[in-house]
């Protein structure tokens, strides 16, 4: 990102719009392809680091590219480029449920990417690269879900993860220990989100014309024929779905919908 001048910064951030806010931190756009993301506090360097990880070793899944980062006083910015669309958050309550299988399926790809040993481990510990439960980069281990908590030193195993989680208890009674006596310590230790919110997902409407009409194509096709018939039995099996695709979702979907209207 080219150098900007204080003044032409301000006045692209004053002028912003605001695209998202929660606990007084926002984003804004400044132009059509960058956004400013600004919150109190020092920069984060985990944010950064996890940034240029997935950037790096992930590109397949879809997230912003870090521009630059800055501490102003006691407020942080960090530009970013703009994702396209709008928060999932926003439209979820106005898509058919077609649509929410879709967002589904996507995200079903999104994860298996991170999931994959495709992704290297790059967390460096005592000289040595080994895995770390935490941010990508440094290994930094949080937990949000209530007061942010962050873990004193490395955590290598689900065991020690268990034991900062069960930390934040007040005090250590014969409850809270058996409590702890019964998390279990051999769950795949995967990479992944850690905040899938629908406010944090950017998605698109996308035309796709052909994939429409295929999609009604094998409904209709399926639904006038009795899976019965003895004569038409395996017509399901020959369908020409090169060309209009296959749905079977869609179709069991439809089928649903036949059998509420009765």
């Amino acid at each position: 990102m080219s150098e900007m001048h204080p003044n032409l910064l301000n006045k692209a951030i004053k002028h912003g719009e605001v695209l998202w806010e929660l606990h007084g931190k926002y984003v804004l756009a400044i132009g059509e392809a960058a956004v400013v993301k600004i919150s109190h506090g020092p920069v984060d360097s985990d944010i950064i680091g996890n940034l240029h990880y997935i950037n790096t070793y992930a590109p397949q899944v879809p997230t912003p590219t870090l521009l630059r980062a800055l501490t102003s006083g006691n407020r942080t910015y960090l530009f970013m480029t703009m994702a396209a669309g709008v928060t999932l958050e926003s439209i979820w309550p106005e898509l058919s449920s077609l649509q929410k299988l879709s967002v589904q399926s996507q995200l079903n790809e999104i994860l298996s990417v991170l999931r994959s040993n495709k992704v290297p481990d790059t967390t460096p510990l005592a000289g040595r690269v080994a895995p770390r439960i935490g941010t990508f980069t440094h290994g930094t281990c949080r937990d949000t879900r209530r007061l942010q908590r962050v873990a004193n030193g490395p955590i290598c195993n689900e065991s020690e993860f268990n034991d900062f989680c069960s930390d934040q208890m007040k005090s250590t009674t014969s409850w809270v220990r058996m409590i702890r006596s019964l998390m279990k310590d051999g769950h795949r230790v995967v990479r992944t989100h850690g905040d899938l919110h629908p406010r944090n997902i950017m998605v698109e409407w996308v035309l796709q014309e052909n994939k429409a009409s295929d999609y009604w194509e094998f409904v209709n096709v399926l639904s006038t024929v009795d899976p019965k018939s003895p004569g038409l039995a395996d017509w399901c099996d020959y369908l020409p779905t090169e060309a209009i695709g296959s749905w079977p979702v869609e179709f069991s979907l439809d089928c649903l919908i036949s059998r509420w209207l009765g």
